[in-house]
């Protein structure tokens, strides 16, 4: 049987896609570090090398705007130590495919649209510079890996994911969980951040883990690839969704005191979709599905 090593500090990444394999009846067996440090671990993943399909790297410190306004250098600097260690470690124990887990905020700033070969191009976000930058870092990493031609190491860029088993936490939640808890039934009036009128694109979580496998089943290989919905929407007409969807009467109030970070975040996910892949659901069924117990 085949094993797939999955580095991860993120229990949202880690049960749904233990959920998404045992869904789809995929006969892999699962194996999850949080880090590649202890030795235990470095024997265990080397004894795995002769049996992985591809790894995965999908760790590091991140959150809100806010969040990451506070924390730029902390964040600068522990995921900087921790990409290197953990991308270096797993190229000198042989794993030859890895997927590491990139962000959209790793694109120029000033883009309507996220073409892949912008990667890593100024100006970046003001709000999240030191999280792009650390994403950019492990990107380049992977470049310099792969200039042996024995190694595959592909970032992955996707849209804002969303789904279940996402924590809520009020600084460092991403923004369509935070809108999922703060329009409550509780409360009559809701006060989210900024403007409301930035734009941005999600994805349902299992609908991205879907898109790892058919890149490795096809064998798709280039230093970046987007993976997205193709649609974007106003964070407004989000919170509006989430209100109709949970049936909920209230008032939304706007803190404009807080950054709207980027005007518009939308990949260009031509390139997968023209290999054959493309998105199950829609944003509306993802957060129906969300809000199941």
């Amino acid at each position: 049987m085949k094993n797939i090593v999955i580095v991860s500090n993120d229990t949202f990444f880690k049960k749904n896609f233990e959920e998404y394999v045992y869904e789809n009846k995929l006969s892999y067996k699962l194996y999850f570090f949080n880090d590649v440090k202890a030795h235990k671990d470095i024997n265990k993943i080397k004894k795995l090398s002769k049996k992985n399909l591809f790894t995965i790297v999908n760790v590091g410190l991140s959150g809100s705007i806010q969040y990451n306004i506070k924390n730029g250098p902390d964040i600068f600097e522990y995921n900087t130590s921790l990409y290197y260690r953990i991308i270096t470690s797993l190229k000198n124990l042989s794993i030859k495919k890895l997927f590491f887990i990139s962000a959209s905020c790793a694109y120029p700033s000033n883009q309507k649209i996220l073409k892949e070969n912008l990667y890593g191009h100024p100006p970046l976000e003001v709000t999240s510079f030191f999280y792009s930058l650390t994403k950019i870092f492990g990107t380049n990493l992977c470049k310099q890996i792969n200039k042996n031609k024995k190694f595959k190491y592909i970032s992955i860029v996707p849209a804002t994911l969303f789904g279940k088993y996402a924590k809520y936490n009020k600084e460092n939640s991403h923004v369509l969980t935070s809108l999922i808890n703060k329009i409550n039934p509780k409360n009559k009036k809701f006060f989210l951040w900024g403007t409301g009128l930035s734009r941005r694109e999600f994805i349902f979580i299992k609908d991205f883990i879907d898109a790892i496998f058919f890149i490795h089943k096809k064998k798709l290989f280039k230093s970046v690839i987007n993976v997205g919905t193709g649609k974007d929407y106003t964070i407004r007409d989000l919170a509006i969704k989430i209100k109709k969807i949970k049936n909920i009467d209230g008032k939304i109030l706007w803190d404009k005191s807080k950054k709207d970070g980027t005007k518009k975040k939308l990949l260009d996910s031509k390139f997968i979709f023209r290999k054959g892949w493309k998105p199950k659901k829609s944003l509306v069924e993802g957060i129906k599905e969300t809000l199941k117990k």
